[in-house]
């Protein structure tokens, strides 16, 4: 579903070799899109040299998933507003971050006095009840909410909220941030992150669930998009067509077989295993729970753009 006609064009192609296989990042991409969170498209692709190898046997080839590159075509389709995007590791708002950099602007290059300002506005306010009022004008709640449960629901623990990693950061022209999956191959029970936990490290989720509106406002919004989930019948509408998919092509390989199987079968048990996470933060109040004001409407109607993919 990706066309590149003229001109010169920034392609990713990822080969899936942490463990992972290539298609649990096109399966986790599609969840998030399906879920209406704006979200790279994916298509399998093959590279083949057209020289014989005396050192590779002849037909060999690699298998790769395509990911759309977070560049101005992205932006302008499913993020308009974005003015700057960075990408780097760390936590912005808890000891900063590193091996940062301008993933995309239309300017001459990304604001980051700006973002410094965001930044230190967020940390002047004390944590616990409040958080989440005095801090709206700066950080988008309803897609930060929207970004918690996805991940949790798709096992993504290799980000920016469970391990300050594959961070891509977006300021748009509100003001205001919000987050953007990436690097989402580790994902779907892989077997470097297992149990991946609805709350995570990062500063601004531990934030929110410190304050009890926060709390409360994200925890709902999350029971939402569980139910949106089991509506899209994951296991056989996104893992399934996309393993068909791969056969359909030419592109399964040994290990692909075994893990469509698991992951079939994780995807179909976990939101239940996400509910029982958000019961024990209800349970734990405080220390880790709270309704949403305007959820639905946060997230720019996208509980009624729940699609399945052609």
């Amino acid at each position: 579903d990706l066309k590149f006609i003229d001109g010169d064009k920034n392609i990713r192609f990822n080969n899936g070799q942490a463990d992972s296989t290539i298609v649990r990042e096109a399966v986790a991409l599609r969840i998030w899109r399906a879920l209406g969170y704006p979200a790279p498209r994916t298509s399998f692709a093959k590279t083949q040299s057209n020289v014989w190898d005396t050192e590779v046997r002849v037909g060999a080839f690699t298998a790769h998933v395509m990911v759309e590159t977070y560049k101005k075509a992205f932006f302008k389709r499913s993020v308009p507003t974005a003015v700057h995007v960075w990408e780097g590791s760390g936590d912005p708002f808890d000891g900063g971050w590193y091996d940062t950099e301008c993933q995309w602007t239309d300017e001459d290059d990304c604001d980051d006095l700006a973002l410094g300002e965001i930044v230190a506005a967020v940390e002047a306010v004390p944590l616990g009840n409040g958080f989440m009022q005095a801090t709206a004008d700066v950080i988008d709640w309803p897609r930060i909410h929207d970004n918690q449960c996805i991940s949790a629901l798709t096992g993504t623990g290799d980000d920016w909220i469970h391990n300050n990693n594959n961070v891509v950061l977006v300021l748009r022209e509100d003001g205001k941030l919000m987050y953007l999956p990436y690097s989402t191959d580790i994902s779907g029970n892989h077997p470097w992150y297992q149990d991946v936990q609805y709350e995570g490290g990062a500063y601004l989720t531990r934030a929110c669930l410190s304050d009890e509106e926060c709390r409360t406002a994200a925890l709902d919004r999350c029971e939402q998009i569980i139910d949106a989930f089991e509506a899209l019948d994951v296991p056989t509408n996104i893992v399934g067509e996309r393993c068909d998919a791969l056969d359909d092509a030419g592109l399964k390989r040994a290990p692909d077989g075994p893990v469509c199987t698991k992951m079939a079968s994780w995807y179909a048990n976990r939101p239940d295993d996400v509910r029982e996470q958000l019961q024990s933060i209800r349970d734990g109040g405080a220390g880790g729970a709270g309704g949403i004001d305007g959820g639905v409407d946060g997230m720019d109607g996208a509980a009624d753009g729940i699609w399945l993919p052609d």
